[in-house]
C-alpha cells in the first residue's frame, strides 16, 4: 500500500533498531517510494501496485502531508499512470504541497 498508515511498522522497526544501537533515529533520514493513480479506477492496484494515493489535487498533498507528519524526509512518487495528464496533475500537487 503506499499509504503513510502501511508505512508505521517501518518506522517502528527502525526506531527499535536505532535504540538497540544506541543511534539517535533523527539522525537518519526517512524516505518512502509510494504510487499516485492519478485516475483513480482501480487500475494501478489491479496491476499489483498496491493500493495507491488517488483523489483530487487536494487529496492527493493532503496524504503526501502525512508522511511528513509521521517523520519522513522524502517521498519519492510514481505517477500511474504515465500520461501528460498524470504529470500535469502532479504539477498542481507539488504547487500546493510547496505553498
Amino acid at each position: 500500500s503506499s499509504q503513510p498508515e502501511a508505512f508505521a511498522d517501518y518506522l517502528r522497526i527502525l526506531d527499535e533498531a536505532c535504540a538497540a544501537i544506541g543511534r539517535d533515529p533523527s539522525s537518519i533520514g526517512r524516505s518512502a517510494g509510494v504510487f499516485v493513480d492519478t485516475l483513480g479506477d482501480g487500475i494501478a492496484e489491479a496491476d499489483g501496485l498496491g493500493i495507491p494515493i488517488t483523489g483530487s489535487p487536494e487529496e492527493i498533498a493532503d496524504t503526501i502531508r502525512r508522511f511528513g507528519a509521521m517523520g519522513f524526509t522524502s517521498v519519492e512518487m510514481m505517477p500511474w499512470p504515465g500520461t501528460e495528464a498524470t504529470f500535469e496533475l502532479l504539477g498542481e500537487v507539488l504547487q500546493l504541497l510547496d505553498a
